[in-house]
């Protein structure tokens, strides 16, 4: 959906558009570039970021529009999400390598606990992701954290003001639900330690295989640069038992 345009010699185009799961922006930028027609000599960039393993809108700016990007980086932001109970990871999400393994899980929280803890964690400052964007001591997060040397003292997000609601719980089989994960890491494009992470995966089904996964589904209306993993992964420490974004939806851009 292109919202204005222009001639060649000064194209300017804002675009909304559908980021798949376990597509890249990178790629992302090149499908959008084939399937509108802009040029190469057109340069194209992105107002706000979405994870590898993250679907939803993204909004494309290409020509004199992306110097409108800073503005556009301070809209709030709308979220479903789906939690996986009893499984963390280095990155928050199942696009890392699996730190806790709690399964079965011996005591699952009540709707009621879940709640509650959303909402506290709702009014918190979290930290930013170790696998992040966020620049520190001039360099991203994941960079400080693919090294291999102690993390830089990690910043904290802003608060995402309460605004997260429990939505519902469902379960699944393990195996199946690790079925899906491989397959989806595997359609990652560029280093992301795509074949490390699925063995690790790989492993885990071997193990937990015939137990049954719990799921939290919720929605969150947050600000600029609040990240959801970090939502997830602050309910697992709350409630004992880790927990990772198994699935992220950006819903709209508001």
């Amino acid at each position: 959906m292109s919202d204005h345009y222009t001639s060649k010699s000064g194209e300017s185009r804002e675009i909304l558009v559908w980021k798949e799961r376990g597509e890249t922006l990178a790629v992302l930028l090149q499908r959008v570039r084939m399937e509108e027609g802009i040029v190469e000599e057109v340069p194209m960039t992105y107002a706000g970021r979405l994870d590898p393993m993250a679907e939803g809108q993204v909004l494309v700016l290409a020509g004199e529009a992306r110097f409108s990007k800073e503005e556009r980086l301070t809209r709030s932001k709308t979220y479903y999400f789906e939690i996986l109970l009893g499984i963390a990871t280095d990155t928050y999400d199942v696009l890392g390598l699996p730190t806790i393994a709690k399964l079965p899980l011996s005591v699952v929280p009540s709707d009621e606990e879940v709640g509650e803890a959303l909402r506290a964690i709702g009014r918190e400052r979290l930290p930013y992701p170790p696998y992040s964007s966020k620049p520190v001591e001039s360099t991203p997060l994941f960079a400080h954290a693919r090294s291999g040397a102690p993390l830089p003292d990690i910043p904290l997000q802003r608060a995402a003001a309460g605004s997260i609601v429990f939505i519902n719980r469902f379960e699944r089989s393990f195996d199946e639900l690790v079925t899906d994960i491989v397959r989806d890491v595997g359609r990652v494009e560029g280093d992301f330690r795509q074949k490390e992470i699925q063995k690790a995966w790989q492993e885990l089904a071997e193990r937990f295989g015939t137990e049954t996964a719990v799921l939290l589904s919720c929605e969150a209306t947050v600000p600029a640069g609040v990240y959801i993993r970090s939502i997830a992964h602050a309910l697992g420490k709350k409630i004992g038992s880790g927990a990772l974004a198994y699935r992220i939806v950006r819903k709209a851009i508001l």
